[in-house]
């Protein structure tokens, strides 16, 4: 419901009213913000779980990709780069060989072709997350670092809303992006292991009913990537 104009309220008492206002407004933006699930920090949790989900090295993957929007469907090949400075890079490949869209990552800074619409991959961290990667998002605050049993829970709370990891003995199989608009984002992760790419992942845009897969075909560690790699418009 909208709050009466400032103009329209009663002139007595007029401070208080004003104060009753305010207060209404803040818990109504409090109450759409998103919070983390109720848990504890646990000292040394979360830097164990990030190191544990780096880089194990540079590789370079081969992979079969699909995606479903609606009812539309789209397939091809594709390429990965990893590399162990927090870099990568993402080419999907439509029939014949042809281009279909590249993707490079920076830390948590996604780079697409002009023109190119930001949900046509998934954000950063959950597209590092699909590499079997935990990237938060830069200035995220850790909200969750708790071990139960076998698994091992990250939550940060950031300005777009929660982030949550999980892992299962040491290894990443699955994370989460609750929006504060109530859009929610996951990845699932099958055949992981520790410091390398998932066997296959799974993101889905759950609002806008859209869905992308990549299926590990190849894998290979290598020595360095050359320079151009990290320029959208070369291959």
């Amino acid at each position: 419901m909208a709050l009466p104009a400032l103009h329209h309220l009663p002139r007595w008492p007029t401070m208080r009213r004003a104060w009753q206002v305010a207060i209404v407004a803040v818990s109504a933006l409090a109450a759409c913000t998103p919070r983390a699930q109720a848990g504890r920090i646990e000292p040394g949790v979360e830097q164990r779980l990030l190191e544990d989900a780096r880089p194990g090295g540079n590789r370079f993957l081969v992979f079969r990709w699909s995606l479903r929007e609606g009812q539309s469907r789209f397939s091809g090949q594709g390429a990965a780069r990893i590399a162990q400075d927090m870099r990568a890079r993402l080419d999907l490949f439509g029939p014949q060989d042809v281009p279909y869209l590249s993707a490079i990552l920076r830390d948590d800074r996604l780079s697409l072709p002009a023109g190119v619409p930001a949900h046509a991959v998934p954000p950063a961290p959950l597209l590092w997350t699909a590499l079997g990667v935990i990237r938060p998002p830069d200035g995220a605050r850790l909200a969750v670092a708790q071990v139960d049993g076998r698994e091992t829970r990250l939550a940060y709370e950031a300005a777009d809303g929660v982030w949550s990891f999980l892992a299962r003995d040491g290894v990443l199989i699955s994370a989460e992006w609750r929006a504060g608009d109530g859009a929610r984002h996951t990845v699932e992760l099958t055949g992981a292991v520790a410091g390398a790419p998932p066997r296959s992942a799974l993101y889905r845009d759950w609002q806008e009913y859209r869905e992308l897969t990549l299926e590990i075909e190849d894998q290979e560690e290598v020595d360095a990537f050359p320079p151009e790699t990290w320029i959208l418009d070369a291959r």
